[in-house]
């Protein structure tokens, strides 16, 4: 059983369990830096409550993973492994979120946060000391060709990331159209037997 060290309160989920490994990730710089990346960049100067960032976001789509992953009954394992992925996915963002990749794409570097975030994860001291032996298996969540269930928690057609910030963004700039019923969606979620060749994916 998964044992929480810490809760923290969320606007959208109340308390949010957080084990001690994952404080430790937290404590990272690479991780406290997202607290001053806005989660919507500078729609603020529209929206002005739209000051959430992406720190607040990953925990959020945290929670979100471990509640998918629950639903489907992944083991233990992969539920920890969904959690780190889930935590992590978003450290690779720059200032201002997307409009930054657009700034390198202008200078002539074709990366994006997706490729610097799996840096992050390989080559970071600190997280690697943290997830030492899940540090692999978490990078195959991030795989694009990774077909597997705990995979598609984290990047899916419907991801923990999208169904947080989906009412997170709603939530914070104080609109409806991102207001959806997640209870429905977690009931009506399952996994598939899906052979490629010999090998069987859920």
């Amino acid at each position: 059983m998964i044992h929480y060290e810490k809760f923290i309160r969320d606007p959208i989920y109340g308390y949010i369990g957080i084990t001690t490994d994952e404080l430790k990730i937290l404590d990272t710089p690479v991780v406290q830096r997202l607290r001053r990346i806005k989660q919507l960049g500078n729609t603020h100067l529209i929206y002005p409550s739209a000051n959430h960032t992406r720190f607040e976001h990953s925990l959020g789509a945290m929670h979100v993973a471990t509640l998918m992953a629950k639903k489907l009954e992944l083991s233990e394992e992969k539920i920890i492994d969904a959690r780190f992925a889930a935590l992590l996915h978003d450290i690779g963002h720059g200032p201002m979120s997307h409009v930054f990749e657009t700034a390198l794409s202008n200078c002539g570097l074709n990366i994006n946060h997706e490729d610097v975030t799996r840096k992050i994860i390989s080559e970071n001291k600190e997280i690697g000391d943290v997830l030492g032996k899940r540090k692999e298996s978490i990078l195959a969540l991030f795989d694009e060709y990774n077909d597997t269930v705990n995979s598609k928690i984290i990047s899916g057609n419907i991801d923990a990331d999208k169904l947080d910030y989906l009412r997170r963004d709603s939530h914070h700039i104080g609109v409806a159209y991102g207001n959806f019923d997640l209870e429905r969606i977690l009931h009506t979620i399952s996994k598939k037997l899906k052979e490629i060749g010999r090998t069987l994916l859920y």
